[in-house]
């Protein structure tokens, strides 16, 4: 069997377990027209994986990234200097700083944004001159890049034409699909083979999760959410609980209790009025950088909302529960961060203990960066806006974020009125149509922390590479 796709995957942060699932599925299957390129710059890892090559199997050995003292720069050329410019001039790359400093740290470059770029350029010579030497035809993701290693080697990618596969959350929160691209207008795979998708596994459990969405709040908490607030002892701020979980970092702990006291100085519980009410995301995560795509940080989105909005109109803003029931790292959340938003014409933050239901139930719309509960919105007849990456789109009452000018045409669309009925029968289509274009995700939880991991399905990647072949 010919096998002419060459799909790459960085196993660097793989498990062992995980690692040696994803071989054995290769090395058992019959049918999947690719080679895999398994790549890991460890080199503990390499060693153990040398042995595993077969037809279907390629080990290559990544760079570490010290490329003054490693590698021939002799492909030099002006595409990989607008390469290095456009990765420095994005936001995202800047704000990675931030979420992995202590990594960064620890290398030899030293301290500061100006070092930083140094290693970053670093790595984006390195991806490039190992990309280019490894002939590939695909690289995937387990989800959106979010390491700034990885997050480098998908935008080197992206400038030498390999095509990028990755895994992204459905709108069905329990399962993912696979996308092209990195950006926020990734195009979704569609697939109609149910061996692969098993979408008849999933139906009445959708159901009854769409009726639990459509019911009482709490009924419909996350997993995840519910587990720390049983921790907590039903409260999203429980020092007890602070001082167990978190003892080895006082100073988390010392900046989530001022965040949790200038929050709750700060909120109201009596919402009167018209509003439009923008849920805050927890951070750091993924869904924010690199996913929000010019919304990282949240108050520009709400900026924007404002500039969009008539001054008559508030902006109701609830916290993240997580923020308070999980690490609060003062990087990424600080008290004056809730002053900032205050200090935006007409916005109030909502008590965190008000129903997020309540709150979609009167308003005129909800916006949210990335998040599921622009789903939730739906279903419950409300329109809403993603203003980065959205899970669900093209079906009404959805507003994808282009700009404050076509921000403002839709705010006067949902201040006349969508159809209720309408928006929650179509949204309800799409759900089901989601269960045909995705694959069921595994859950996992342990002490309270919900822990995903993408369910590598190489069926599915195959098909989608037949599909484009066909499409071609």
């Amino acid at each position: 069997m010919k096998l002419d796709k060459r799909v790459f995957i960085n196993t660097t942060y793989y498990s062992e377990e995980k690692l040696n699932s994803l071989i054995n599925m290769v090395a058992n299957a019959n049918s999947y027209n690719i080679q895999l390129v398994i790549g890991t710059n460890d080199p503990t890892k390499y060693a153990k994986l040398k042995n595993k090559v077969s037809d279907r199997i390629e080990i290559s050995k990544m760079p570490i990234s010290f490329y003054n003292k490693r590698t021939n720069h002799n492909k030099l050329n002006e595409n990989l200097i607008t390469t290095i410019q456009a990765i420095l001039n994005d936001q995202a790359t800047t704000l990675f700083l931030d979420r992995h400093h202590q990594k960064f740290a620890k290398t030899y470059y030293g301290p500061g944004i100006h070092n930083y770029y140094r290693y970053v350029t670093a790595l984006i010579v390195e991806n490039f001159t190992y990309l280019e030497s490894i002939n590939l035809d695909y690289i995937y993701f387990t989800s959106t890049p979010h390491q700034i290693e990885t997050w480098i080697t998908s935008r080197v990618a992206e400038s030498l034409g390999i095509k990028i596969i990755l895994s992204h959350l459905s709108p069905v929160p329990w399962r993912s699909s696979l996308y092209f691209g990195i950006g926020k207008d990734r195009e979704i795979f569609k697939i109609k083979d149910k061996n692969i998708t098993r979408a008849d596994e999933d139906i009445d459990k959708l159901n009854k999760w769409i009726q639990n969405v459509k019911g009482e709040y709490q009924d419909a908490i996350p997993e995840y959410e519910r587990k720390r607030l049983e921790f907590n002892k039903g409260k999203h701020f429980n020092i007890i609980s602070e001082v167990r979980r978190f003892w080895q970092k006082p100073h988390f702990i010392f900046n989530k209790y001022k965040c949790y006291r200038t929050y709750s100085k700060l909120s109201i519980k009596d919402i009167k009025g018209d509003y439009v009410v923008f849920f805050l995301h927890y951070q750091p995560e993924r869904t924010t950088l690199p996913e929000a795509y010019g919304f990282t940080e949240q108050t520009i989105a709400l900026l924007a909302i404002r500039a969009a909005l008539p001054d008559n109109i508030k902006i109701i803003v609830k916290e993240h529960p997580s923020t308070f029931t999980n690490m609060c790292p003062p990087k990424h959340r600080h008290p004056s961060f809730y002053n900032d938003i205050l200090a935006i014409n007409n916005v109030e933050l909502a008590d965190i203990n008000i129903s997020s239901f309540k709150l979609i139930d009167n308003a005129i719309t909800t916006v949210t960066l990335t998040g599921t509960v622009g789903v939730e919105t739906l279903l419950r007849g409300k329109p809403t806006v993603y203003m980065g990456v959205p899970i669900i789109r093209d079906t009404i009452g959805v507003h994808v974020y282009e700009s404050v000018v076509e921000l403002k045409k839709y705010f006067k669309q949902c201040i006349i009125g969508f159809n209720k009925e309408t928006i929650i029968s179509n949204t309800e289509n799409v759900l089901k149509k989601t269960l045909n274009n995705s694959i069921p995700r595994i859950s996992d939880y342990a002490k309270g922390i919900e822990k995903i991991t993408y369910k590598f399905d190489l069926q599915y990647l195959e098909a989608f590479i037949k599909a484009e072949d066909e499409a071609n």
